[in-house]
Parts: C-alpha cells; structure tokens; sequence
C-alpha cells in the first residue's frame, strides 16, 4: 500500500522533470527540442525492455520485492547520473567565465 503511494506520488515528479532538466542544461533554445527527444528515444528504450526484466525477476513469485527493488536501483543508478551531468555542466560553465574574464 504504501509502495503504491509513494510510487505514484513521486513518479509524476520524475517523468516531469526530465524535459525541464534538460532544456535548463541545453546552451541554447535552438537545440533542446532535439535534445529532449534524444532523452525520451533513450527512455522508451528502457520503457520497452524493463517490463520483460520485471516479468523475469518476478517470475511466477507472488512477491514484488525483486521488482521493486530493480526499480529503486535503476531510479537511483539514474539519478546519479543526472546529478553527476549536472555537476560537470556547472563546471564547464564556470570554466568558460574564467576563460572569458
């Protein structure tokens, strides 16, 4: 129960927040629209293949315990991910002031 709550109150958050991240992240206006579709073309990658994986790891268990627990590693492996792109981003836009002043 409590799963579900969480699941569907925070996951609203995370599939809003990828095209805003990422028009935030982009140099200009002019490219965020491909950029936007580059991410969703990677995501629909990982929207096609990880029902099969969940089918996999529940595999006739009555439990979801496997299966949610792929899911909260995928979320976290994800947003490290961002973090760590938004982290070198910071730094090559400091380094492009310095350069400049």
């Amino acid at each position: 129960m409590s799963f579900s709550f969480f699941y569907g109150f925070f996951g609203g958050g995370v599939a809003g927040i990828v095209p805003v991240a990422c028009i935030e992240m982009s140099p200009s206006i002019h490219i965020a629209g491909t950029r936007v579709g580059m991410i969703f073309f990677i995501g629909s990658i990982g929207a096609l293949v990880g029902n099969p994986i969940a089918g996999a790891i529940l595999n006739g268990k009555s439990s979801f315990d496997g299966v949610q627990a792929f899911s909260g590693a995928v979320l976290l492996f994800s947003s490290v991910a961002v973090l760590i792109a938004w982290e070198l981003l910071q730094k090559h836009r400091k380094s492009k002031v310095n350069h400049y002043a």
